[in-house]
C-alpha cells in the first residue's frame, strides 16, 4: 500500500514537466508550419464559352454555326439549344436577343411566326427567382415573352388589320379566303365583332355567305354571340344566324329559333329557323309548342348551366344592339348572367302571345328590367306597357320576388315605381311581417335600401306599418355613409395592428386597429364606420372569441355580411384560415404580409371577392345629404317614426364636412336634445369653420331654444360666457355670432334670421 501510495505521488510531480514539455513541442510545430510556403489555393475555372460547348458536342455546334444576325434567327437558336437540354449554352444566346432592343412591331412579327405556344414555353424556362435566390439562368427570357405576348395581342386587335383580313375573305382564291380565315379566327373576338358587324352590313350574298364560313370556323366562341344575333337581331342578319345556327347545330338555339319560325313577319328567315330546327333534329313547332318550352325553360333557369370564367364566379355575356347594330361583351356574376338569360326567354315569350298568366307579366317585367339596367339601355315601350298594366300589388310581389334572387338592378326599378305610384297600402300587410318594400330597407345592397327609403318617403305614410323601424335605421345608415371608406384591423399585438392599420389609411382608409375579435365586432357595426365599411382584416392568431367565431359574425350582420374579409394567417394557422375562406365566398385567406407593398397587394385581391364595389364617396356622401334633408322634414313633421334622434352622435362628423354642414345643422335644429343644442353652441363657436357655418349654427341653435327652451347645462352656459370674454381680439363677425349665441341662450331673441 505505501508502495502505491509512493508511485502516485512521483507521477503527480512528473505531470506539470510533461505538459510543459507537449506546449512546447506543439509550439516549435506551429512555428516550422508558419515557415512553410503557403500553397495557392486552386484557381476559380474559367465560364464555359459557346466555343467550348461547341467542342464537347457536334449538335451545338451545328447550331452555333448557323446565322444568328436577326432577332428570329437568335430565337430559333436558343429554342434549338433548349431542345438539345442546353439551356447553359441557350442562356448565352439570350442576351444577343433581348440586345436587339426590337419594338412592339418586331415583337410582335416574331410571334406570328413562331406561335405563342412557343413564347409561353419561353416564359416557363424563366420561372420568378424567390426573394433573395439567384436569378434564373435564363433571365430576361419571360419579360421578353410576355412583352412579345402583349405586342402580338395589340396587333392582332388593330382595326387596320382585321379590316384587311375581312376584306380578303371576300379574295378570287379559295386558298386566300382560308388563309383570311385563319388569320382572323387568331384575332379572338376582335375579329369576330368585326365579322359578325360587316354581315349585318353585307348588302350581296356572295358577300354573306364569306362572313358566314369565316364565322362558323370560330365555333365555339361563336355559340355565345350567334345567340345574341338570333334573340335581338333583326332582317337579313337574323335570317343569317338562324341559318349559321342549323349548320353549326348549336342546340342552345332552339327557343329562339323556334320564336322566329313561329312569329318572324320576314318569311326567309322563318323558313331559315324551321330549316334550322329539323337540323337540330326536330319536328316544326307550333305557337303552343314554343309557349310551353319558354315557360320551361324559364321555370328551370336556376338549374341552367351557365357558361362561366374566373373559378365560376362570373361570365361573359355577348348582347346584340339592334337600335346602334353593335355586338357588345361584359362580363357579370352568375345570378346577374341567369337573369340576362332569363330576360332573352322572356322576351320570346311576349313575342309568341305567351302574356295572358300574371305569372309571365311579372317574369317580364323582372328579367327585363334587369337586362335594361345591367346592359344601360332605356326600357321600351313594350316593357313600359307591362309595368303600366301592373298594380301595386303585383309589383310588390314582383319586388319581392327580385330582392330574393338578387336581381337588385330590377329591385331598384320596381321600388321607385312604387313611390312614383303614391300608394301607401303597399306597406301595410295582415301578418304583421313587412311589406316587400320595407323588407327592402334591410337589404345588403346599398342601391336598394336607397331606393326602398325614397320610395318610402314619396309614399309619406301618416301612421306606423310593420317594419316601420328601420326606415330611421336606414336614415341615419346614409347619414352614417358620407366620407372616406373605413378598415378594421385586428391583431393581438396591438403594435402589428397599429402598422396594418397605418398602412391601409396610406390606400385612403380610416382604419381602425383594435386587439380581440370582440373589439374588431363592435366596431364593425358602430353606426359612424359600418356605411362606408370597405374591408376588414384580421390575424388569424385574434381571440376573444377566436377566429372562426370573428367571421361568422360579421357574416350574419346585416350591416357587414357583404364586406370582403382577409385573414392574415401565421404559418401554423394558413391552413385553417383558408378553409374558412373556402366556406364563405368573401373571406380571402393568405400568409402574414411581409414588406412594402405586400399588404397592399392582398387588400386588392380580397376586395376582387366583392360582388359589387363600395359605393364611391361622391355617391355616398349625396345619400347622406339627402338622408339628412328627409331627417329633418320628419322631425318637423313629427313622423309616425321611433328612435329618429338615436344616433344623432353621427352629426358630429357631418357637420365638419363642407356639402353636409347645412343639412347637419337643420336636423340639430329639429331634435331639441341637450346633445344637439350642445353641438350647435360648439360648432357656431368653432373659429376654423367658415362664419357662414357658424351663423347658420347660430340661427339653428335659435330655432332649437324656440321650439323646446333651453337644454344646456349651466356649466356649458358658463364656458360659452368665456367664450364670449375671449373673443375681444376677434374679428367682428366672430364677436357678433358669439353675441347671438348668448342672446338666444338668454332668450332675449328667438325670431330666426335668414
Amino acid at each position: 500500500m505505501t508502495d502505491c501510495l509512493l508511485t502516485l505521488r512521483r507521477l503527480l510531480t512528473l505531470l506539470p514537466r510533461a505538459a510543459a514539455a507537449l506546449t512546447l513541442s506543439m509550439t516549435f510545430i506551429a512555428s516550422l508550419q508558419a515557415q512553410e510556403p503557403a500553397v495557392d489555393a486552386p484557381a476559380a475555372e474559367p465560364p464555359t464559352t459557346l466555343a467550348d460547348f461547341a467542342r464537347r458536342d457536334p449538335a451545338i455546334a451545328a447550331v452555333l454555326e448557323l446565322p444568328r444576325t436577326t432577332a428570329s434567327q437568335q430565337l430559333r437558336a436558343i429554342l434549338m439549344l433548349v431542345d438539345l437540354g442546353h439551356p447553359d449554352a441557350a442562356a448565352q444566346v439570350v442576351p444577343e436577343l433581348i440586345g436587339a432592343k426590337l419594338d412592339d412591331a418586331q415583337k410582335a412579327a416574331l410571334v406570328a411566326e413562331f406561335g405563342t405556344a412557343k413564347f409561353i414555353r419561353l416564359m416557363r424556362l424563366d420561372p420568378p427567382s424567390a426573394a433573395g435566390g439567384p436569378p434564373s439562368p435564363l433571365a430576361g427570357l419571360r419579360e421578353f415573352a410576355q412583352s412579345a405576348i402583349a405586342a402580338a395581342d395589340a396587333a392582332a386587335k388593330d382595326p387596320a388589320y382585321i379590316a384587311k383580313l375581312i376584306a380578303q375573305l371576300n379574295s378570287p382564291t379559295e386558298g386566300e379566303r382560308y388563309a383570311a380565315r385563319v388569320d382572323l379566327r387568331a384575332t379572338g373576338d376582335a375579329g369576330m365583332i368585326a365579322a359578325i358587324d360587316a354581315l349585318a352590313n353585307a348588302k350581296d350574298e356572295t358577300t354573306r355567305t364569306n362572313l358566314l364560313a369565316a364565322l362558323a370556323d370560330m365555333r365555339p366562341a361563336i355559340d355565345a354571340p350567334l345567340l345574341a344575333l338570333l334573340a335581338d337581331g333583326q332582317g337579313q342578319l337574323r335570317r343569317d344566324a338562324a341559318e349559321l345556327a342549323g349548320h353549326l347545330r348549336v342546340s342552345a338555339a332552339l327557343p329562339w329559333l323556334s320564336t322566329i319560325a313561329v312569329t318572324s313577319a320576314d318569311a326567309s328567315a322563318a323558313a331559315a329557323a324551321r330549316q334550322a330546327i329539323s337540323q337540330l333534329g326536330y319536328p316544326e313547332p307550333t305557337a303552343v309548342e314554343v309557349q310551353k318550352l319558354l315557360r320551361d325553360r324559364l321555370a328551370a333557369i336556376k338549374s341552367t348551366p351557365i357558361p362561366t370564367i374566373d373559378e365560376g364566379l362570373v361570365g361573359r355575356w355577348w348582347s346584340w344592339n339592334s337600335q346602334s347594330e353593335e355586338l357588345a361583351a361584359a362580363t357579370y356574376p352568375v345570378p346577374q348572367l341567369q337573369a340576362l338569360y332569363a330576360a332573352r326567354l322572356a322576351r320570346a315569350l311576349g313575342e309568341v302571345g305567351g302574356m295572358v298568366e300574371p305569372n309571365d307579366r311579372r317574369a317580364v317585367l323582372l328579367y327585363s328590367l334587369e337586362e335594361s339596367a345591367l346592359l344601360g339601355r332605356d326600357a321600351d315601350e313594350a316593357l313600359k306597357q307591362v309595368v303600366a298594366a301592373m298594380t301595386p300589388a303585383d309589383l310588390s310581389v314582383a319586388l319581392a320576388t327580385a330582392a330574393k334572387e338578387q336581381y337588385t338592378a330590377a329591385a331598384v326599378q320596381i321600388a321607385e315605381e312604387l313611390g312614383r305610384r303614391g300608394d301607401p297600402s303597399v306597406l301595410a300587410t295582415n301578418g304583421g311581417l313587412p311589406s316587400p318594400l320595407a323588407a327592402a330597407l334591410t337589404s345588403h345592397d346599398r342601391a336598394l335600401r336607397f331606393a326602398a327609403l325614397a320610395a318610402i318617403m314619396q309614399l309619406h305614410p301618416q301612421r306606423s306599418f310593420p317594419g316601420a323601424s328601420e326606415v330611421a335605421n336606414s336614415l341615419w345608415y346614409f347619414v352614417g355613409g358620407a366620407g372616406e371608406p373605413t378598415a378594421v384591423v385586428a391583431a393581438p399585438a396591438m403594435l402589428v395592428a397599429s402598422d396594418w392599420a397605418g398602412k391601409l389609411r396610406g390606400q385612403g382608409y380610416d382604419a381602425t386597429p383594435v386587439r380581440i375579435g370582440r373589439e374588431a365586432l363592435a366596431a364593425a357595426i358602430d353606426p359612424a364606420i359600418a356605411p362606408r365599411l370597405g374591408i376588414v382584416v384580421l390575424d388569424s392568431d385574434v381571440g376573444q372569441p377566436l377566429l372562426g367565431e370573428v367571421v361568422y359574425q360579421l357574416r350574419i350582420s346585416d350591416l357587414t355580411a357583404g364586406v370582403p374579409i382577409l385573414i392574415a394567417a401565421s404559418g401554423p394557422r394558413l391552413a385553417a384560415a383558408q378553409r374558412i375562406a373556402e366556406a364563405n365566398p368573401l373571406v380571402y385567406a393568405m400568409p402574414r404580409p411581409h414588406g412594402d407593398g405586400a399588404l397592399a397587394t392582398l387588400v386588392d385581391e380580397t376586395l376582387a371577392l366583392r360582388p359589387l364595389p363600395l359605393a364611391p364617396a361622391e355617391v355616398r356622401t349625396a345619400q347622406a345629404k339627402q338622408a339628412l334633408q328627409w331627417t329633418a322634414q320628419l322631425l318637423n313633421a313629427n313622423a309616425p317614426y321611433d328612435e329618429l334622434k338615436k344616433d344623432a352622435r353621427l352629426l358630429d362628423r357631418t357637420l365638419l364636412m363642407p356639402e353636409l354642414a347645412g343639412p347637419s345643422v337643420a336636423v340639430l335644429a329639429a331634435i331639441g336634445t341637450p346633445e344637439s343644442q350642445t353641438m350647435l353652441v360648439d360648432f357656431a363657436s368653432l373659429g376654423t369653420l367658415p362664419i357662414e357655418t357658424r351663423q347658420a349654427a347660430a340661427e339653428a341653435l335659435a330655432a332649437s331654444v324656440a321650439k323646446f327652451g333651453v337644454q344646456l347645462k349651466r356649466d356649458q352656459v358658463v364656458l360659452q360666457y368665456d367664450r364670449y370674454n375671449a373673443s375681444e381680439t376677434a374679428d367682428p363677425a366672430t364677436q357678433q355670432v358669439l353675441a347671438r349665441v348668448l342672446d338666444v341662450i338668454e332668450k332675449k331673441d328667438l325670431a330666426v334670421k335668414k
